[in-house]
């Protein structure tokens, strides 16, 4: 039987709002520009993130954070810069967050809520990270939580304390002269706990985490569990086999990550020492996960579509 080659270009324009039918809660690449003109969801690069330039970027290419919510914090070492990062998994598609360390102890935090949205069963995360020094003292995390406050990125960075949903990923030291990348979350019997991603990373390598909650997998109403996945550096073509981590956590609900955290404590002994953080995602699918295609792609798929059923419509009249 001879196929049309219409009935071919329709098929394919299902297919392909069938892939693009997935949905994206959060997604950003931290692209900065230079001094001048920002575009929509652009930020000034080197200037801090508190700084009235980029405290509300949104639009974009960005999904997820509005102009009514600023990023906040209670530093000014965070910033955006030109360079993006590049791992096995994702492409940057512009600058990334520069979170600049410093002498001491201080607790560092920028945070930024998430747009409302409904929560599905399963949601899905990504991020990459890359450090230029290795400090066996720092902590450095990306957090998803319920809350962006102060005192919630404290309790990831001390893994104690004030009572936390969600988790974090990143960097801690190991004491002995080494760095480990890390999952923070609260197990099944409610515990703090630190689970080790990869051992041993090196300065300047970049690191994506992607991984997914499956929310009440187990347990009665009221006193469920949640089971927590992550990869480290997978490919992103595919969801992928077993994952590198998986354990039982209690992390929330559907609707719990509603912020997005940078947390950082003893990192370096100054502003030329850093942890580059990029590439934030969160959706209802690993496909999500990947970069969103253009509006005007999505159009296109729409737009032949539609052109291609009436063109069989009106042959078969």
């Amino acid at each position: 039987m001879k196929t049309h080659p219409f009935t071919l270009l329709l098929s394919s324009c299902l297919i392909a709002s069938a892939v693009n039918a997935q949905t994206t809660f959060l997604s950003e690449s931290f692209v900065a520009v230079p001094t001048g003109t920002q575009g929509p969801g652009e930020y000034r690069e080197d200037v801090s993130m508190n700084n009235p330039s980029n405290d509300d970027v949104a639009g974009g290419t960005i999904v997820g954070f509005s102009a009514s919510n600023l990023w906040g914090t209670n530093s000014g070492n965070p910033r955006p810069v030109a360079t993006g990062l590049n791992s096995t998994s994702v492409a940057s598609s512009g600058g990334s967050h520069e979170f600049r360390g410093a002498s001491g102890t201080n607790q560092r935090y920028i945070s930024r809520d998430i747009d409302a949205y409904a929560g599905p069963g399963t949601i899905y995360f990504s991020g990459s990270l890359s450090t230029n020094l290795i400090d066996d003292n720092m902590v450095s995390l990306i957090a998803f939580s319920s809350s962006g406050i102060q005192s919630r990125a404290n309790a990831f960075l001390d893994n104690s304390g004030d009572f936390y949903n969600g988790f974090a990923v990143g960097f801690h030291g190991d004491g002995s002269g080494g760095v480990d990348l890390v999952v923070r979350y609260r197990d099944s019997s409610l515990a703090y706990v630190e689970g080790t991603l990869q051992s041993g990373i090196v300065a300047n390598d970049v690191y994506t985490i992607s991984g997914s909650i499956e929310w009440d997998v187990v347990g009665s109403p009221g006193n469920t569990r949640d089971q927590l996945s992550i990869w480290v550096n997978p490919e992103n073509v595919s969801e992928p086999g077993a994952a590198d981590f998986s354990q039982l956590a209690v992390a929330g609900d559907a609707n719990t990550l509603s912020s997005l955290l940078f947390a950082q404590q003893d990192v370096g002994t100054g502003l030329t020492d850093a942890v580059y953080m990029d590439e934030i995602r969160l959706g209802d699918s690993w496909s999500a996960l990947t970069p969103i295609p253009e509006p005007a792609h999505a159009v296109s798929f729409v737009g032949l579509g539609a052109v291609a059923f009436l063109f069989l419509r009106r042959r078969k009249i």
